[in-house]
C-alpha cells in the first residue's frame, strides 16, 4: 500500500552551542544574543521565524539576512572540534563545515564525518571598510590600552578604585591620562611617581565610584571581579572602526621579538581567543593559541603569520615595541607556505598540470606538498573554480582533535546562501532550509 513520505522539520538539524561568535553586520555576536534579540529566553525547540536587520557574513563572503533561529532537545550529541592554529568550536552532530576534499574540491562535511587530519576553511574579510567617524573610537581605544596596561585597584582608605598605568614615556602617559579625563568625567590624575629602579612613571587616576562614567563603560565590556577577562559579548554592535580603536589601544602591550616576529600575550586564553577571531574578521590571519609558562603564572600567546604583517601594518601602522624599540617592518619576501591549499593534485592536472604550473605541480605530484595561493594563482583564468579559490583565499586549518558531547544546540537560518561564519569556521545552516530544498529537488520521487 502507497503510503505518503513523512519528513520532520525541526529534527535535529546542525548547530553550535549558544556563546559561539558569529560574524554578523553589527559585529560578533554570540548565538545566544542573536536569538534574545527577539525572544525573552533560550527555552524552545524547533524553528522561529527571525525579524530583524542583523546580516551575517556568508561562505560566499556576502552579508545576508536570518530568516528563522532554530533550537534543538536537550541531549543532543555534539562535537568539540580544534585546529592545529588554535581556533574552536562546538556543534551538533549534524553541523556541516566547509572543508576541501581530496579531489580539491569543496565540500560541506558534518561534525560525525569529520576525521582528524581534515582541512576547514577560516574566514577573513579581504578588505576592510571604516565606519566613518564614531563617538566611542576614542573610549575604545582607551580601553584598550586600559586592558593592555592599566590596573583597577580597590583603596580601603578612600573607599574608592584607584585606576593607574605604567610607562617609560612620561610624555605618553601624561597624554593618556588627559585623554582618561577629557573622556570619562569623575577621573582626575592624581599621582605621577617614577621608580627610579625600573626607570617607569606610574599616574594614578582615583576616586573612582561604581556609579561614575569609566566604571559604567567598563561594566560594558567585563565582569569588575574577573580581573580584566574579556565578556564574549564584548563587541555587539562595534563598528569596525571601533573595534580597530580597542586593537590599536591593546596592541600598546604587543610584543615585537623582531620587525617579523609580532606576538600578543594575555593572562586569559578567553582574552587571546577573542583577539584572534576579531583580527581574522580584518583580514588578519595568526597562529595558534600557545601557552607560555613563567615564574608567576605563565601567559597565552598568539603570534601574527608572516604574510599577514602587510595587512597588520596597513591597518595598525607600524608599532614600535617597548622592549628594545623593534618596530613592525613586513618581510620584503613573504614566506607563503605558511597558508597552503591541500589536496588539489587532482585539480591541477585538470587545469594544466605541468604546463601551467610547472616546478609546483611536480612537488605536488611526486612529494605529496600542499600549494600556496601565490603559485597556484599562474592558473588564474584556467577555470572558474581555480578562480573561485583564489577569490575565496580561505585559510585551511587542519583539525587535530574531536571529541564527543551531549548538550542543547541553537541554529540560524540564513538567506540566499544557508551559511555563515561561527568561531571563524564557514559553517552551513541544516535544517528547515535543506530540509525543503530537498524536498523541491526530489518532489518527483517522494510524490510520483
Amino acid at each position: 500500500r502507497y503510503r505518503k513520505p513523512f519528513m520532520r522539520l525541526s529534527g535535529n538539524a546542525g548547530c553550535l552551542d549558544e556563546s559561539s561568535l558569529v560574524t554578523t553586520n553589527y559585529g560578533l555576536m554570540t548565538l545566544r544574543d542573536i536569538i534574545l534579540q527577539q525572544r525573552t529566553n533560550l527555552d524552545f525547540e524547533g524553528f522561529e521565524e527571525f525579524k530583524s536587520d542583523i546580516k551575517v557574513l556568508s561562505h560566499d563572503k556576502t552579508w545576508n539576512s536570518i530568516t528563522d533561529i532554530f533550537a534543538t532537545k536537550d541531549n543532543t550529541k555534539g562535537y568539540d572540534v580544534s585546529t592545529k592554529t588554535g581556533n574552536k568550536l562546538r556543534g551538533s552532530y549534524r553541523h556541516p563545515l566547509y572543508t576541501l576534499s581530496y579531489d580539491g574540491k569543496y565540500e560541506w562535511k558534518r561534525l560525525d564525518e569529520l576525521s582528524v587530519g581534515d582541512k576547514v576553511a577560516i574566514a577573513s574579510h579581504d578588505k576592510i571598510t571604516l565606519d566613518g567617524n564614531d563617538e566611542s573610537n576614542e573610549k575604545l581605544f582607551l580601553l584598550g590600552y586600559y586592558y593592555a596596561d592599566g590596573s583597577l585597584q580597590w583603596n580601603y582608605k578612600t573607599s574608592a578604585f584607584n585606576l593607574s598605568f605604567t610607562s617609560k614615556d612620561e610624555n605618553f602617559l601624561l597624554e593618556m591620562a588627559t585623554k582618561f579625563e577629557s573622556e570619562f568625567q569623575g577621573l582626575i590624575a592624581s599621582k605621577l611617581k617614577f621608580r627610579e629602579a625600573h626607570g617607569t612613571h606610574t599616574v594614578v587616576l582615583g576616586g573612582l565610584r561604581r556609579s561614575d562614567d569609566f566604571m559604567d563603560f567598563l561594566e560594558e565590556f567585563i565582569d569588575l571581579d574577573s580581573k580584566k577577562k574579556i565578556r564574549p559579548d564584548t563587541f555587539i554592535g562595534v563598528s569596525t572602526n571601533g573595534v580597530i580603536s580597542f586593537l590599536k589601544g591593546l596592541f600598546r602591550d604587543i610584543s615585537i621579538e623582531s620587525p617579523t616576529v609580532v606576538v600578543f600575550s594575555n593572562l586569559y586564553y578567553e582574552n587571546v581567543l577573542l583577539v584572534k577571531q576579531l583580527l581574522h574578521t580584518l583580514g588578519i590571519n595568526t597562529g595558534k593559541v600557545r601557552f607560555h609558562s613563567n615564574k608567576q603564572n605563565g601567559t597565552y600567546r598568539l603570534s601574527i603569520l608572516s604574510y599577514s604583517l602587510e595587512q597588520f601594518v596597513n591597518i595598525f601602522g607600524k608599532i614600535t615595541g617597548k622592549k628594545g624599540g623593534i618596530t613592525i617592518c613586513p618581510p620584503d619576501k613573504v614566506n607563503t607556505n605558511l597558508n597552503l591549499l591541500p589536496n588539489i593534485l587532482g585539480l591541477l592536472t585538470e587545469t594544466g598540470g605541468a604546463k601551467t604550473y610547472g616546478v609546483a605541480f611536480n612537488d605536488c605530484k611526486s612529494r605529496g606538498r600542499s600549494m600556496s595561493y601565490e603559485k597556484l594563482s599562474k592558473g588564474e583564468g584556467t577555470s572558474e573554480y581555480v578562480d573561485r579559490i583564489l577569490k575565496d583565499n580561505y585559510f585551511w586549518d587542519e583539525v587535530i582533535s574531536i571529541e564527543e558531547i551531549t548538550q542543547k544546540f541553537y541554529d540560524i537560518s540564513v538567506a540566499n546562501t544557508s551559511s555563515f561564519v561561527a568561531n571563524s569556521f564557514v559553517s552551513h545552516n541544516t535544517g528547515k532550509t535543506l530540509c525543503i530544498s530537498y524536498l523541491i529537488q526530489n518532489s518527483a520521487e517522494l510524490f510520483p
